[in-house]
Order: C-alpha cells, then sequence, then structure tokens
C-alpha cells in the first residue's frame, strides 16, 4: 500500500498538545480571573467611600504583568475579572462592560507601548 504521506502518530500527538495547550490556557485565564480579583477586592478597601472609587488600582499593574509575561491572548481574563468585580457594585450591566473593556483596553494599549 503506498505511503499518504499523513502518520497517524504525529496526528495523534498534535491533537494530545493541543488538549494540554488548551488546557494550560485555561488555568492560566482561570489564575488571572483570581488573582485579579482578589486584588480588586482588596483594592476595593482602600476606596474614599466605600465601594466606589479608589485612589490606586493594583489590578492594573497585574493585567500588565500578565500581558507581558504571558501573552496579550490572556486580554479575555482581564475582561472576565474587571467585569466580575464591578458587577457587585449594582452598577448598571452596560457601564459595568464598559469598564471591563476600559480596563482591558487599558493593559493591552501599556503592553503595546512597553
Amino acid at each position: 500500500m503506498p505511503d499518504s504521506g499523513v502518520d497517524a502518530s504525529s496526528s495523534l500527538g498534535g491533537a494530545a498538545a493541543g488538549r494540554v495547550g488548551n488546557l494550560h490556557f485555561a488555568a492560566a485565564i482561570a489564575a488571572l480571573v483570581v488573582l485579579y480579583l482578589g486584588c480588586a477586592e482588596l483594592s476595593l478597601l482602600l476606596a474614599i467611600a466605600p465601594g466606589f472609587s479608589t485612589p490606586v488600582w493594583p489590578p492594573s499593574g497585574i493585567a500588565l504583568a500578565a500581558l507581558l509575561l504571558y501573552g496579550v491572548r490572556l486580554w479575555p481574563g482581564i475582561w472576565l475579572a474587571a467585569f466580575l468585580a464591578n458587577a457587585g457594585d449594582g452598577a448598571p450591566w452596560l457601564a459595568v462592560m464598559a469598564m471591563a473593556t476600559g480596563n482591558t483596553l487599558e493593559a493591552l494599549c501599556a503592553c503595546w507601548l512597553v
């Protein structure tokens, strides 16, 4: 039988590697969300009016560090974490989505500038 040029073992290995890569990506997103949310909750304790505005926002630094260290493909984790951090304040959903988008874009722009 002629060789078709397809190596079954390499295609299976590629699929397994893809699954492992996806698991690493999901774990990185989950770790970023947990770290960002934890830091956001601690930062909100510094708020002048509780839960409203803070003089410093360390989660921005965490987001930038994550993008610089692991790549810009982690941006959905930043958006999700920022969305969840702002969703508990009772703000309208559109405003929460706008804040999450702004937090994500600030990290992406800073990553691009660096």
